[in-house]
């Protein structure tokens, strides 16, 4: 089937398939890669992926010769900084994913988990399922020295699969090309973690903490409708 009528059917079933907004600054088709370039994604379980991110991903974007705009230099992270810029942007992905700005606390992708795989690896026992050489659009990072992290999640959405995670920055955005971070490896999903944990149950959401009526054992919600109902009637009556 042509990619581009793939991905247009695609998007009148969103639970099988999520799409992004693609900036045209990376210069390649969007919709073009939105159809071949794929990662599947598994609600409900442990997520597991491997990804690689350039040396600075995470640091300070400076002026070389302030004021002047350009050209700028990035620091380099630490290695806490790196982890945790890492995290942070699996949670903006599913932002992107699920068309939502949800906080780090609210977001899909729960009890995230990145290891920096210089300092172990937990991905011998993993199965691998795909990796990004699968992608029509060849994804490269920007920088020679690449940093690599394993990654463990649990997905609460629905969706089944959804663009490449790659990330260009906040000018070329969801870009394969010379991207500052993305997903190499997608493995087989896991009902437990790498130390053996079951997924854990979702976190109440700020909805349920607002519902006075959440922990009733009767439809009070409805009971109060129908009050007002028959004050309605009864001054009309009048």
């Amino acid at each position: 089937m042509n990619p581009v009528l793939a991905a247009r059917q695609r998007s009148r079933f969103p639970k099988t398939g999520a799409d992004v907004s693609l900036d045209l600054s990376c210069q390649i088709d969007p919709v073009l890669f939105q159809a071949g370039c794929r990662a599947p994604i598994f609600p409900g379980k442990w997520n597991r992926w491997v990804v690689a991110a350039s040396e600075t991903f995470g640091g300070i974007t400076m002026p070389l010769f302030p004021p002047a705009p350009t050209p700028t230099v990035t620091s380099k992270p630490s290695v806490p900084e790196q982890t945790q810029a890492v995290a942070e942007r699996v949670c903006r992905w599913f932002n992107k994913i699920e068309g939502v700005e949800y906080t780090f606390d609210d977001c899909p992708a729960t009890n995230i988990v990145v290891t920096p795989l210089a300092q172990r690896d937990p991905t011998a026992a993993w199965k691998p399922l795909v990796d990004w050489s699968r992608c029509s659009t060849a994804i490269t990072i920007e920088e020679d020295i690449q940093v690599l992290y394993s990654i463990e999640f649990v997905y609460r959405g629905q969706f089944n699969d959804a663009p490449w995670p790659t990330w260009a920055g906040a000018i070329r955005g969801w870009c394969p090309v010379d991207a500052s971070i993305a997903v190499m490896q997608v493995y087989e999903p896991s009902a437990v973690d790498s130390q053996g944990q079951p997924v854990p149950p979702p976190k109440e959401s700020l909805v349920d903490r607002l519902n006075p009526f959440k922990d009733a054992k009767m439809p009070w919600g409805w009971i109060l409708l129908g009050g007002l109902g028959i004050v309605a009637i009864t001054r009309v009556v009048k």
